[in-house]
């Protein structure tokens, strides 16, 4: 079965020698190889490429040709860079477009590219603006792995901004490993805020959900999987009922206070003294549950945070 590649937004730069004579007997080797890059891109399938709309070779034009990327909010810039390019266009460009950036340049031996990319990675670093290098000919297998390995991240990263991760609990089974970020730290890096709220919030509007919704819910349970084996004393008809209780109450939650994705404690107030929440393990990530068609929604047992 065929499988949808969601495609990510790309931005593509060039840059040239800042002396205008020099820049005109280098064009259309730099064009050449823009055109190279994006051919490459475009075969994948995976990424759709906004192309500057001239080789840079001033600071107004570093500025305009981000100005113009930003405004068709790319993932990622890739920074075509196959000459010795002054890196301080690239500097401002990096800055304008506030994006990650991939130096490619090709080992051509009449080309200087080598000595514009480092230059520009350095100036990127010194800046801290993120950067990555490629040095090599994208139409090489393992040079076009890398590159994409750039834009799947890119654009994930692109879309996880602006998301809301829903941590409900705190520290499960004493791993610190879990909870090693603040959620400033993830705003900071990747612009996703963190709601924050206890457990006893899922059993509080578990409660509330009908014995009806209940019902339903283990019918339409052991209709529609493999097979409900009830022991009549961990699993009965009952306790499964509140565990589509505590999933239809998360589920409530999520809708209500916006959550794009989730994790919880479960272990071990839940766990031993309630009921495990592998139900919302099971049908959060999936699009269908046993109210019908539903939103994805990804989700983490132990409601790391790491």
């Amino acid at each position: 079965m065929a499988v949808d590649v969601m495609k990510t937004r790309m931005g593509l730069l060039s840059f040239s020698d800042g002396r205008e004579r020099v820049h005109e007997t280098l064009k259309n080797k730099i064009l050449e190889n823009e055109s190279t890059i994006r051919s490459a891109l475009e075969r994948t399938g995976e990424a759709e490429v906004i192309v500057g709309r001239e080789v840079i070779w001033s600071p107004r034009r570093a500025v305009g040709e981000a100005r113009f990327l930003r405004a068709q909010e790319v993932a990622g810039v890739i920074f075509n860079i196959p000459v010795f390019a002054f890196s301080s266009f690239a500097g401002l460009a990096a800055i304008m477009v506030n994006e990650p950036v991939l130096i490619v340049s090709p080992p051509r031996p009449e080309l200087p590219g080598l000595g514009g990319m480092l230059a520009t990675g350095g100036l990127l670093r010194q800046i801290g603006h993120y950067e990555e290098r490629l040095w090599g000919s994208v139409e090489e297998e393992n040079i076009l792995r890398r590159l994409l390995a750039f834009v799947r991240a890119a654009g994930a990263k692109k879309r996880l901004k602006g998301s809301v991760y829903g941590y409900i609990g705190g520290r499960t089974m004493g791993m610190n490993t879990g909870i090693s970020s603040p959620p400033s730290e993830w705003l900071r890096m990747f612009g996703v805020d963190m709601e924050h709220f206890d457990q006893l919030e899922i059993v509080r509007r578990a409660e509330k959900v009908s014995s009806k919704r209940r019902l339903e819910g283990v019918e339409w349970l052991e209709k529609n999987i493999g097979g409900v084996f009830y022991d009549g004393h961990k699993l009965t008809r009952e306790s499964l009922g509140f565990q589509v209780a505590c999933y239809l109450a998360l589920k409530e939650i999520i809708a209500e206070k916006e959550l794009d994705f989730v994790g919880v404690k479960c272990h071990y107030e839940m766990s031993e003294y309630y009921c495990t929440q592998c139900l919302a393990a099971a049908f959060l990530p999936f699009n269908l549950d046993m109210e019908g068609g539903k939103k994805i929604v990804p989700f983490a047992c132990e409601a790391p945070r790491s």
